[in-house]
């Protein structure tokens, strides 16, 4: 029965055993449709089911392959990083489900112009409420070259495709454990728990990095990263290039709903820089904690969160200032893992600059004596201006305002960095 006692330790393995699956029928999380699944993998860790309505299917050699990957490095990365997911069942294992009703979640015309979803985790199936698996699922697309149900998603693309996105979503499964079930808290607020799985994705790019050291692994010698690895990393530093174009638009803090992809970029981006500060560790402490949020961070950092965020800001633009060596400018001012100016250089999105290297992301606003700017930006973000010295010129004068000129709230809490470039 569903929702009903947890199913004993086995009772999902037998190979090609089927089961049914509730799975979101539309994406605001109140609509369920019903679906049956066939076991194509049984590993330690990982049951993968293949909905019986998918005409595209991997192999049985396919799906060994996928579970080995899923089983021995990804769960492994993610555990470490952040600990433990739930295991309401008690079957010891994390169940990925490929159905047809996932790609049916996106339309077609919306699919080809926007995106799809690619896969997610539902905190409702570690409940018992009506419609939950009362299991830790993760779903994915299933393939279809014919676009029968959405637009077309290959074979190969689903398998480049899907790693990516489980590392990301079981970030998320574990989060829900730590926070809510573990401790009795709420769940983690959006901008960190999105940042958090991007971090994810980065460590997964990391364990293919460190078994590709240049040039292996690269189609093309000269690749910053392995073929492997691409599919984890390349979206997060290019959408963390698209926030820092228009910083003063996107939110590190406040995001738009789920996120826009600049502002996913932007989440990712401030928790590389505070890993980079307070060592890896810290990423384990955010998920194992009820703090949610600015609060979550300033307690694991041991810092407030302004200051931060302050320098934060100014690392953006002066780690690796042309025609400055790095070691010039303060750890604190850096990213320390990541020369992330060479980086954004060559991976920013080659539908904006195809076949040219990328202009650096930050163009400060210069401003020199006797001159002004005006210039607006959302809250939780930072913008940039260059203020020259020259004879004559004795201060600078910042006003900050709401629209219209009017006082700012006092919800809100402005600040003001300063560097010195070298």
């Amino acid at each position: 029965s569903r929702g009903g006692a947890a199913r004993a330790a086995g009772a999902d393995s037998a190979p090609d055993s089927l089961r049914k699956f509730y799975v979101l029928g539309s994406l605001d999380g109140n609509c369920f449709v019903q679906t049956q699944a066939r076991l194509r993998y049984s590993g330690s860790r990982v049951y993968i089911y293949e909905d019986t309505g998918v005409r595209d299917s991997l192999t049985t050699s396919e799906y060994g392959s996928f579970g080995k990957l899923f089983d021995d490095v990804l769960y492994a990365i993610d555990t470490a990083a952040f600990g433990q997911p739930s295991d309401v069942d008690g079957n010891g294992h994390i169940i990925v489900l490929l159905s047809q009703k996932i790609n049916q979640l996106t339309d077609s015309a919306s699919c080809r112009k926007q995106g799809y979803v690619a896969g997610y985790f539902f905190g409702y199936d570690l409940t018992n409420g009506s419609g939950s698996n009362r299991s830790e699922v993760f779903y994915s697309v299933a393939p279809d070259s014919t676009a029968r149900f959405s637009c077309a998603h290959s074979r190969s693309q689903v398998k480049r495709g899907t790693p990516p996105t489980f590392i990301h979503e079981f970030q998320h499964m574990i989060s829900y454990n730590q926070h809510v079930l573990l401790r009795g808290g709420q769940g983690e607020v959006t901008w960190l728990n999105e940042g958090l799985s991007h971090i994810a994705e980065e460590l997964g790019s990391k364990y293919y990095e460190a078994k590709y050291p240049a040039p292996s692994g690269r189609t093309d010698p000269a690749q910053l990263f392995p073929d492997s690895s691409q599919g984890f990393i390349v979206p997060d530093f290019e959408n963390a290039y698209n926030y820092l174009r228009a910083s003063q638009k996107h939110s590190v803090t406040t995001f738009a709903g789920m996120g826009t992809l600049e502002e996913r970029g932007a989440a990712w981006l401030f928790l590389r820089w505070l890993g980079d500060q307070k060592g890896e560790q810290i990423y384990k402490q955010l998920v194992q904690t009820n703090r949610r949020g600015i609060d979550n961070v300033s307690a694991a950092a041991g810092e407030p969160f302004p200051a931060l965020f302050g320098d934060f800001g100014i690392a953006t633009y002066a780690d690796s200032i042309d025609g400055v060596p790095r070691s010039a400018v303060p750890a604190r001012y850096r990213f320390i893992s990541r020369d992330t100016r060479k980086i954004f250089a060559r991976v920013c999105g080659t539908a904006l600059f195809p076949n040219q290297t990328c202009p650096p992301p930050i163009v400060p606003v210069a401003l020199g004596c006797a001159s002004s700017s005006t210039r607006s930006m959302v809250q939780g973000t930072s913008t940039y201006y260059i203020v020259g010295g020259s004879a004559g010129c004795t201060s600078t004068r910042i006003d900050m305002t709401a629209a219209g000129g009017a006082p700012l709230p006092s919800t809100l809490q402005p600040q003001i960095a300063i560097f010195r470039l070298p």
